[in-house]
This record gives structure tokens, C-alpha cells and sequence, in this order.
């Protein structure tokens, strides 16, 4: 497996999370349990909320991943967030929006490339 290395590698670079694998094939139901259906799915699990990681099995893109979690740049949008900041910004302000649907995989795919472009000033 060629991201377990890149795992240990990057829990080496950070201490604010912790880091562990399950192996499906020793553990099924757990990976049932967890609606793990390809492989490999890594799952950052940040409070109640789920963060499906879809970048690079690379240590960076492990830790920008992590970062982007804990120190978002980009923000979800709801009915009321979306009147309040987008429709009702200040002239100068710049939104970009990206509509998506959540079981499209391109879209999931893109999701990190969303938060690279936030980052860009």
C-alpha cells in the first residue's frame, strides 16, 4: 500500500490529529458499518462531521488537506449564507461559487483544487 507511508510521514508532521488504519479485509463489518465501499477511502472525522479525502496520497496534500480542515478557506453555503454574503456583498467583494452535487465524483475530486485556488491572493 503506497499511502501508508505517506500516513506516517504526515502524523509525523502534525500533532493535532491522530492517525490510524483499518483493514477491511481483517475488519468487514466495521468498514460495512462505516459505508466503506472503495478503497483506499480516508475519512478525517472532525467533530460529527465527515471530510472524504480526495487528493494525492502524498504527505503534502495529506497535510494541506488537514490544514484546510481545521483552517477552512472555503465555506459552505446554505439558503440564508448565501443571500447574506454572495447577493448581498459589497461591491468590491469577489465570490466564487461552485454549485456542485455530493455523489458526483468529479465534483468531490475537485474539492481540494477549490481550496488551493482560496488560497491564491
Amino acid at each position: 500500500m503506497h499511502l501508508l507511508p505517506e500516513f506516517r510521514k504526515a502524523s509525523k508532521r502534525t500533532d493535532k490529529v491522530n492517525f490510524g488504519t483499518v483493514d477491511c479485509t481483517i475488519h468487514n463489518q466495521l468498514c460495512q458499518q462505516s459505508g466503506i465501499n472503495s478503497y483506499p477511502t480516508t475519512i478525517m472525522y472532525n467533530q460529527t462531521v465527515r471530510h472524504y479525502f480526495n487528493g494525492q496520497h502524498q504527505e503534502h496534500a495529506i497535510i494541506d488537506f488537514i490544514d484546510d480542515i481545521l483552517n477552512p478557506t472555503v465555506i459552505t453555503l446554505d439558503n440564508d449564507l448565501y443571500i447574506k454574503l454572495v447577493e448581498n456583498k459589497k461591491f468590491e467583494e469577489m465570490w466564487l461559487v461552485d454549485f456542485f452535487m455530493p455523489w458526483c465524483h468529479p465534483c468531490q475530486q475537485l474539492s481540494g483544487e477549490w481550496r488551493t485556488l482560496s488560497k491564491v491572493k
